[in-house]
């Protein structure tokens, strides 16, 4: 069996694979499972694990000590980028990377309101993205929302330089939700809480209308939109606004990420977006990409150079499927309908140019 790993610094992924199949199996749990996290790591004992996140770094001599594996550390985005080209190559999903295209009737930020809308309502919005498109589209920003959220220029499939990044990931929306939702803990969980809102906006947010008293003409600010996420949490009770907090906490992560892939995008020339992470993985966290999206609509109109945004529903899995990929093509385990998908990429890291950009150089006033 194959098998990849995500140790991250709150969730652990893991991707594996039968010699004999094709499927890729995946797994989700708690880092704070450890007993679960070494009887899974214990089936592999005295064999390489390829592995990518920050556990894979932190918590290595202590799980290769304990679980008899050796943890083979690998970049994330090399491998989320070998994932993207596997999947996108070899799915049989029309939609496993997808964007919207549509005109939202509301210049409100907010994801869809309830009752939540599956995939099937709104894959008429969805167009479906071929790996030869997305190179077509180089230079691309990858973004990546994982315990934080981490930023890439991809100037070519082995060619990625860091340019930028966030403290605000999906562990914000973890670490918030255990402390504001008593249901909170995950991300679903949070996302389920918030879907109880029937209303547009939630009554902890501060509009632009609660402020002006309407639209903010002066300035192009509709009074639907958010002016300050909680900015009324001190207004309501916690325990009748649960739903609130929630749908709050959805929205604040969903602002920031769309604004700080715009603002990036900008600076890097580049007028696509793959946003990958905890933005995806089943039908529930398509309110979260649809939300994205919907922010991102606003931010274009006043744009000069409009940013389109791609999605992948195995976003959260790419890490580990990608290191899983790395593991086959260096053990000579490729599958066969695989070797098209990665037989031309640079596995071997050594060749792989990941750098992190550097400032322009400051101009000092010359002395008199």
């Amino acid at each position: 069996m194959s098998i990849g790993a995500d140790i991250g610094a709150l969730t652990v992924n893991f991707a594996s694979r039968r010699k004999s199949g094709h499927v890729v199996d995946y797994t989700e749990f708690p880092l704070s499972d450890q007993e679960r996290l070494m009887v899974e790591l214990g089936r592999f004992r005295g064999h390489i694990v390829p592995s990518v996140g920050s556990g894979a770094w932190r918590l290595a001599s202590d799980l290769e000590q304990k679980c008899g594996v050796m943890l083979e550390k690998h970049r994330e985005p090399v491998c989320v980028w070998l994932a993207i080209r596997h999947l996108l190559e070899t799915s049989n999903d029309l939609f496993e990377a997808y964007k919207f295209e549509y005109s939202s009737q509301s210049d409100a930020f907010h994801p869809i309101s309830a009752p939540f809308r599956s995939e099937v309502t709104v894959q008429p919005f969805m167009r479906p993205v071929r790996y030869s498109d997305l190179c077509s589209m180089c230079p691309i920003l990858l973004v990546n929302v994982k315990t934080g959220t981490s930023i890439y220029r991809v100037d070519s499939p082995t060619e990625f330089v860091r340019v930028g990044g966030s403290s605000i990931g999906s562990s914000t929306i973890t670490g918030l939700g255990s402390a504001l939702v008593e249901s909170g803990g995950s991300v679903s969980s949070v996302l389920s809480e918030s879907r109880k809102i029937q209303n547009d906006h939630c009554r902890t947010d501060l509009l632009v209308e609660d402020i002006y008293g309407g639209d903010c003409v002066s300035i192009g600010l509709p009074g639907s939109i958010i002016a300050s996420c909680f900015g009324k949490t001190d207004e309501c009770s916690p325990a009748d606004a649960q739903p609130d907090l929630a749908k709050s906490l959805i929205d604040l992560i969903c602002i920031n990420t769309a604004q700080l892939t715009h603002l990036h995008a900008q600076l890097n020339n580049c007028s696509t977006a793959v946003i990958v992470g905890s933005v995806g993985g089943s039908e529930e966290h398509l309110v979260i990409s649809e939300c994205i999206q919907r922010v991102l609509n606003i931010l274009n109109k006043s744009s000069s150079s409009p940013v389109d945004a791609i999605f992948l529903k195995q976003s959260k899995f790419l890490g580990c499927l990608g290191a899983l990929l790395i593991g086959e093509k260096q053990t000579g385990a490729v599958q066969p309908h695989d070797t098209a998908t990665i037989s031309d990429l640079v596995v071997d890291e050594t060749y792989t140019k990941l750098r992190v950009a550097t400032p322009p150089p400051s101009h000092k006033p010359s002395s008199s």
